[in-house]
């Protein structure tokens, strides 16, 4: 198990705080699971936007420019009322792009729900940033978009932002290969936006299809066909299942995919949420999320981080894991959960999240996992085929993962965006933005 502790500050260009990571002395340089010293200071950097003295930082999303660019969506409170979104730009090796927006940010005003998700679109051949959120909370969704140098692009929408009445924040977002957007949200619908951010009317009423797949929809995934896969859970009666349906070009259910356009999967019999969605080069659909296996309190005790894999028509997989599904990972006696998941080329499976130890609730590590393309632990990953990073004893979490080639060694690498808090006695002004990089 690899622990990373952050040691000593240091104040970047623009003042952004990064955590200088003379850390934790490795002894595993480029062996899987380690920090990546090429990238960042030792592995990784931590970030706040600079708005004042006083303000928190959580990352929401992260995508990657075709340059290797990496771009965070960052949620930034100035004050414990007062929010604000952020996008903030790193160059391929973890450094701050000064280039973008305003040294490397470029801000959103929205609140209280604020920004969350964020993907990139194509639009005569540059490639810009769309941003969905609430306005409000619930029932006043917003959608906008950025130039690649991080200014507003009035060209979409109403001067560069599309706001909409629906009855949910949208947690997933995905583009299409015509460019048109998909948004959905906890319920059980999706919205479809033209590409320049009006309402797409042939996919429903307001844009919104009228196809009700019953489940909350926590993820969206493009096939190459065009079709959608949705990733979110379903209730079964008493509890709630992980749930994957896959909808046609037009919105509608595709009624040849698992049974009538959806497949639901228990693990425990108890709670089961989603988080993420991937496919792999077969085509095979792999979900992460958490699952309670012993219901105790209080809350979330009990979560372990799950996976499932389903074959392309909907069917669980059962030579992967056990029937379908990896052993529940606990780690500790509170929460684990996978966030993210994301496919190797030779098929290995890389996970990222969060676990909770024992005895204290506000305590958490940024949680990577490698599994083999069975389902099973790869313990040529740290030994264990997990590892724990820690930034001072205080609460870490990893939000998004994804495999990534880095050209310098021809190699594939993970990276992770997630929250590090940088002392424990103090939550709210010292949470940052934290980015990292392991070997794979």
């Amino acid at each position: 198990m690899l622990k990373t502790l952050g040691r000593s500050f240091a104040v970047a260009a623009v003042c952004a705080i990064v955590l200088a990571a003379n850390a934790y002395s490795q002894t595993c340089p480029g062996s899987p699971g380690c920090l990546d010293p090429t990238f960042g200071i030792g592995g990784f950097t931590v970030t706040q936007v600079p708005l004042g003295a006083t303000h928190t930082n959580s990352t929401r999303d992260m995508v990657f420019q075709s340059d290797g660019k990496i771009v965070i969506l960052a949620y930034v409170s100035d004050t414990p009322t007062t929010f604000r979104g952020a996008l903030v730009r790193f160059t391929a090796d973890g450094s701050l792009d000064a280039s973008f927006g305003s040294g490397g940010f470029a801000y959103i005003t929205w609140g209280p729900g604020g920004a969350s998700k964020l993907a990139i679109q194509t639009v005569n051949g540059e490639e810009r940033f769309v941003v969905a959120g609430s306005e409000c909370g619930s029932g006043c969704t917003r959608v906008e978009r950025y130039t690649k140098w991080g200014v507003l692009d009035t060209t979409f929408g109403t001067g560069g932002a599309t706001s909409l009445n629906v009855a949910w924040a949208p947690s997933a977002v995905a583009i299409q290969s015509d460019q048109k957007i998909l948004l959905a949200g906890g319920t059980n619908s999706i919205l479809r936006l033209k590409s320049n951010g009006t309402a797409d009317t042939t996919y429903g009423p307001n844009g919104v299809s009228t196809t009700n797949p019953g489940m909350n929809i926590r993820a969206l995934e493009m096939l190459s066909s065009g079709k959608v896969l949705a990733g979110g859970e379903t209730w079964n009666g008493t509890s709630w299942d992980f749930a994957v349906g896959r909808f046609n070009t037009n919105g509608k259910l595709d009624t040849t995919f698992g049974t009538k356009g959806r497949t639901s999967v228990d693990f425990a019999g108890k709670l089961d949420i989603v988080s993420d969605l991937t496919v792999d080069a077969s085509g095979k659909i792999l979900v992460s999320g958490e699952a309670i296996y012993v219901d105790t309190t209080p809350y979330p005790k009990g979560f372990d981080a799950v996976m499932i894999r389903l074959k392309s028509d909907g069917k669980l997989d059962t030579t992967f894991g056990s029937g379908g599904k990896t052993a529940p990972l606990n780690l500790g006696d509170l929460q684990d959960y996978f966030a993210a998941v994301s496919v190797q080329s030779n098929g290995k499976i890389v996970l990222t999240g969060e676990s909770r130890l024992a005895g204290n609730n506000a305590n958490a590590n940024i949680l990577t996992a490698r599994y083999n393309a069975n389902g099973t632990l790869d313990t040529s990953y740290q030994g264990t085929g997990w590892n724990l990073t820690e930034f001072y004893g205080s609460y870490d979490t990893g939000i998004k993962g994804t495999v990534r080639l880095d050209p310098t060694c021809n190699c594939q690498k993970f990276v992770v965006a997630g929250v590090a808090y940088t002392d424990a006695s103090n939550a709210y002004a010292d949470r940052y933005i934290a980015l990292l990089r392991y070997s794979l």
